[in-house]
């Protein structure tokens, strides 16, 4: 179906400028010739859920799992938009649905671990994000994501190693590559700047202050990203002054 394409397209930030319009119209045609298809309702559900219309994209994805209930991406679409609109437990367990039917996939264990890390629960997120990213290394993002459940859980140390290798690319204990997340707007600069802090906090000043750096260059316009690139010069002063306990970064000789 062209609408389900187009609504692809606009999830994956690609297409053009009147995608959006001819998604909407796509979709409306799909419901013309045939209402009642599983094609038809997540198409409808996609573009419901990216103009925000959360109830009618629930509706929608619930239709479509009626119809075949064995397709995961459609529970992590579903699952997706419970997450969106603060409906946890619901969400969990549409992306737990997924990840039996498809345990092969990271992203079920990736959002489940958003999930838990939402409500607080980090202990949880830490196990699913290491799941994600078992289930496929190569993916920089979920190595970035353990970093970010680390980070958040306070274990600034263990936050580090994932961090890194998301950022800088390199390759698993396995001989895995992994290419690295450039830094720019939005998500990969909230990567960054919890890399850069997880590094002042250990005492690691020479390369948080190089992300700081980076940070006001790439970024000036992210004010969180600023904020949090004055902080690492402020840990580390505090480090430098000896005002501040640091965390020994783990041996990675064991």
């Amino acid at each position: 179906f062209l609408a389900e394409v187009l609504a692809l397209q606009l999830f994956n930030g690609q297409g053009g400028i009147n995608t959006l319009d001819r998604a909407v119209d796509a979709s409306r045609n799909a419901v013309a010739l045939a209402p009642n298809t599983l094609e038809t309702h997540r198409a409808r559900g996609l573009i419901l859920e990216y103009t925000g219309n959360y109830d009618e994209a629930i509706f929608e994805y619930q239709q479509a799992i009626r119809i075949n209930e064995n397709i995961s991406d459609l529970h992590i679409a579903l699952g997706r938009v419970y997450f969106t609109i603060g409906d946890y437990a619901n969400a969990t367990e549409e992306y737990n649905r997924a990840n039996t039917l498809n345990p092969s996939d990271p992203m079920p264990d990736f959002y489940i671990s958003r999930a838990y890390a939402t409500t607080g629960d980090f202990t949880n997120a830490v196990q699913y994000a290491n799941l994600a990213v078992r289930d496929d290394p190569s993916r920089a993002n979920l190595h970035a994501n353990l970093g970010m459940m680390y980070y958040r859980q306070r274990d600034y140390a263990k936050a580090i190693q994932p961090f890194r290798l998301a950022l800088r690319g390199g390759a698993t204990e396995e001989g895995i590559a992994v290419e690295p997340i450039p830094l720019d707007y939005g998500r990969p600069a909230e990567y960054f700047y919890l890399y850069g802090l997880a590094l002042a906090r250990v005492g690691e000043c020479g390369e948080a202050l190089q992300i700081s750096q980076s940070l006001q260059q790439i970024v000036p316009l992210d004010e969180v990203a600023m904020f949090n690139a004055t902080e690492m010069v402020t840990i580390c002063q505090q480090v430098a002054d000896g005002e501040t306990v640091i965390t020994p970064t783990p041996s990675t000789d064991e």
